[in-house]
């Protein structure tokens, strides 16, 4: 395969608005996606993004994610889809970044933009019944919604757009299931506003999942509250509590944390830093090397901001570059 400025692990907004950033600058940019459904990630099943620059009436994640390709594309971006990353390296001053099949990548700089997986809701009878009435992530929003007794377990703004998006279907009866005593948490105030608005919508808050109960088919969710045990009869289940970083075949290439997340910047432990000079904003503990959205250490769990790092993640590498060559 042919050389390339930059290569980009990872097709959600920030891998996408890199992509953008990079081609229309004059960097000749690669983006690579493991996953065969699609360009997006996590992104791309939110029902309703209403508070990103340009859609005043909101947008919903897989249009976002197919304006986004179609922007990267009439730039000049290649994309390779679906293909996985094995790993990457420094080998005289270039970085060799090789993909499963073995195919070997020279590029003079790399974003990982890799994004998170779902974190696993670990309680009794969910993974059995995944695919039966239990879903990890939103609703799919291509057609109308037939089952009628829901619950959406979590209270981001990933939880509350599904919730949202459920509440307006016809004589859907929703739950939100709520670690907190509030959503103000980590919930924008135009989803609470929304949610706080709908008659259907029914919040049980500082609620834990306890079991889960069916035979084939989801029946129930037995939670924890601090009025004692409570048990739903619901149709379907949704976990939307937050993600994990996907980084376990990263292993110790760049420093992270305990739970995987890359560190970035001052982040950087001072025994994983080899030059004299500070790493950049978005610089990994490998020099060349950058991060941006949700993988990084850090990040706020945001897709404008996820798109906001792979631009700045594209300036980090102008200033790379120039003192690579001396500049």
């Amino acid at each position: 395969m042919k050389n390339f400025d930059l290569v980009v692990v990872g097709g959600g907004p920030a891998g996408i608005s890199a992509a953008i950033t990079a081609e229309s600058e004059g960097i000749q940019t690669l983006l690579i996606e493991r996953r065969a459904e699609g360009w997006g990630g996590q992104a791309s099943e939110s029902s309703a993004i209403e508070n990103y620059f340009g859609f005043p009436q909101g947008v919903t994640g897989i249009e976002l994610t197919q304006r986004g390709i179609s922007q990267a594309r009439k730039f000049g971006t290649e994309l390779l889809m679906p293909s996985s990353v094995a790993r990457f390296e420094r080998r005289d001053g270039k970085i060799l970044v090789t993909l499963d099949d073995g195919t070997i990548i020279p590029t003079r700089a790399v974003i990982l933009a890799l994004g998170v997986d779902y974190r696993i809701l670990e309680v009794d009878g969910v993974s059995k019944l995944v695919g039966c009435g239990v879903k990890y992530g939103s609703p799919h929003l291509s057609n109308v919604f037939e089952r009628k007794r829901v619950v959406v377990i979590g209270g981001a703004n990933s939880a509350g757009q599904a919730a949202v998006h459920l509440c307006k279907q016809h004589d859907c009866e929703v739950h939100m299931v709520v670690r907190n005593e509030t959503l103000s948490t980590n919930m924008s105030a135009y989803l609470i506003e929304r949610i706080n608005k709908a008659a259907n919508v029914k919040i049980h808050y500082k609620a834990q999942v306890r079991e889960v109960v069916g035979d084939g088919e989801l029946k129930s969710v037995i939670l924890s509250t601090p009025e004692g045990e409570k048990i739903l009869d619901v149709d379907a289940m949704f976990i939307l509590i937050g993600g994990t970083a996907k980084t376990a075949w990263i292993g110790e290439t760049v420093a992270h944390d305990q739970k995987g997340f890359i560190y970035t910047g001052n982040d950087i432990p001072n025994s994983w830093w080899k030059l004299s000079r500070p790493p950049l904003f978005l610089e990994s503990s490998m020099p060349g090397v950058f991060v941006a959205g949700d993988v990084r250490h850090g990040s706020i769990k945001r897709i404008a901001l996820a798109a906001a790092e792979g631009a700045m993640a594209v300036q980090n590498i102008h200033g790379y570059l120039a003192l690579k060559d001396g500049k």
